[in-house]
């Protein structure tokens, strides 16, 4: 799949994104707009995963889902805890998005992926863990694998993640490892 490059108004929907998420800001600032800069310059450059604590889920969800927005690419999303029901392979989003897109976006190598990292203690929730890692690492990510799927490879090296959790304690090493932490505060407001 091709790489999007950003859109013209990049630095416009930044703006944006800090007026409307002004909690957001040092998300924006550090974690997002290096990597714009840097793909404007004609660089490739693999954006780093973000792990953003602080903020509810439903607040994350929502700015998420406005980066992509705001990029103008397709959003995945799965539970990292839900991915060990094997009822529920939420991990075919990443697939699906690389693949397929979504209904409102052609498919490209640089979707926006929002992971949520819950109390995992089971075996099953600490090999999806080990699933998630994966994909955060640039080498392992190049020829990611579908659980569900495991003969198909596929380039997920370009993804924009963004993982969310509440604590940072529960986090495994394996994961914190790979992320830039940015706790969001609560909005200054004058």
């Amino acid at each position: 799949r091709p790489l999007i490059p950003p859109v013209l108004a990049w630095q416009a929907n930044l703006e944006w994104l800090q007026h409307v998420f002004p909690g957001f800001e040092e998300v924006i600032e550090f974690g997002i707009a290096p990597s714009l800069r840097a793909a404007t310059l004609g660089a490739l450059p693999r954006p780093t995963p973000l792990l953003v604590t602080g903020a509810t889920t439903q607040e994350v969800v929502a700015f998420v889902r406005a980066v992509a927005e705001a990029l103008d690419v397709p959003f995945f999303q799965f539970d990292v805890a839900a991915m060990a029901d094997s009822t529920s392979n939420q991990a075919s989003a990443l697939l699906t998005a690389l693949a397929f897109g979504t209904a409102s976006h052609a498919a490209v190598a640089n979707p926006v992926g929002l992971a949520h990292l819950g109390h995992l203690c089971t075996p099953s929730e600490l090999q999806s863990v080990d699933y998630l890692a994966k994909l955060l690492s640039v080498e392992d990510a190049q020829m990611a694998q579908d659980p569900e799927v495991p003969d198909v490879h596929f380039d997920a090296s370009f993804v924009r993640w963004f993982l969310s959790c509440t604590g940072i304690d529960q986090v495994l090493p394996a994961i914190l490892n790979q992320c830039h932490v940015i706790r969001v505060s609560p909005p200054r407001y004058s």
